[in-house]
């Protein structure tokens, strides 16, 4: 005898006696509509062709799913990964550092989404918009997670770029700011060094005054440097400190620092 639900056919199994039925075996198939056929061929399809990293992971971070775009970014297929668990392919580092700390959020029930540089084995490096779902049984327990990765390197790419373009707006805004007042000075100095030049036959002295006025149109070059700058970077300097390189449309690139003159 069948018994014949919506969606749903339970067989039963008879013993030999007809009087007496058997309910300790049954088998539950399920039978979808055809408007639940079509969205599940809508899902595969929008899954298939998705340019987002997909995956399901159980809460034993092992894969469930990946859909294509997940396997072709690490240059594997789907088998490679069924099974296996996620530190396989990010390597303990990323995994404990970064990964396991917001699944084990998402275990306790929240939506959870970061930005992090990840390095694909076919890609390389990129910068992924990435979000955990948890998703829940029948009886509400959180058994897997959703896993969403989008890559959005140019984004990142050009807000580095804009920030850059506003320190370096900042920089030239200081030198336009700064350069009248240095220079000022830098020009008196230089006269003064000048006429003593001019009243001086010690050599010892006039190599003295040489070096000095070779550091103040050293000055000089360096507020101006900053006037054309194209483009700064800060560097590390020993102790912690950081110095400002400077790029401008003449030279590659020019840092300063001081020289020692003592004798």
């Amino acid at each position: 005898m069948y018994l014949i639900f919506f969606r749903k056919v339970v067989l039963y199994y008879y013993t030999c006696s007809e009087a007496e039925v058997a309910m300790s075996r049954y088998k539950t198939i399920t039978v979808i509509s055809k408007k639940d056929e079509e969205i599940l061929r809508l899902n595969r399809r929008v899954l298939d062709e998705s340019p987002d990293l997909i995956a399901v992971i159980g809460t034993d971070f092992h894969f469930n799913y990946v859909n294509p775009a997940y396997v072709n970014i690490h240059g594997l297929t789907a088998d490679d990964f069924i099974g296996r668990h996620v530190r396989e392919f990010l390597g303990v580092e990323t995994f404990d550092g970064i990964v396991k700390p917001n699944l084990e959020r998402c275990m306790k029930g929240e939506d959870v989404r970061y930005e992090e540089w990840f390095d694909f084995p076919k890609t390389g490096v990129l910068y992924m918009d990435v979000r955990y779902l948890p998703l829940k049984d029948s009886d509400g327990r959180i058994d897997r997670i959703v896993v969403l990765l989008r890559d959005i390197t140019h984004m990142k790419k050009s807000e580095n770029a804009r920030i850059d373009r506003e320190k370096l707006q900042t920089v030239v805004q200081l030198a336009g700011t700064y350069n009248h007042e240095i220079n000022n000075p830098l020009c008196s100095l230089g006269g003064y060094l000048e006429l003593l030049k001019r009243n001086e036959e010690d050599p010892h002295k006039l190599s003295f005054i040489d070096k000095a006025m070779s550091e103040v149109a050293r000055i000089t070059g360096v507020t101006q440097n900053f006037a054309d700058a194209t483009s700064i970077e800060f560097i590390d300097y020993p102790g912690g400190g950081k110095i400002v390189g400077i790029t401008t449309e003449n030279n590659e690139n020019d840092t300063t620092e001081c020289e020692d003159t003592n004798e």
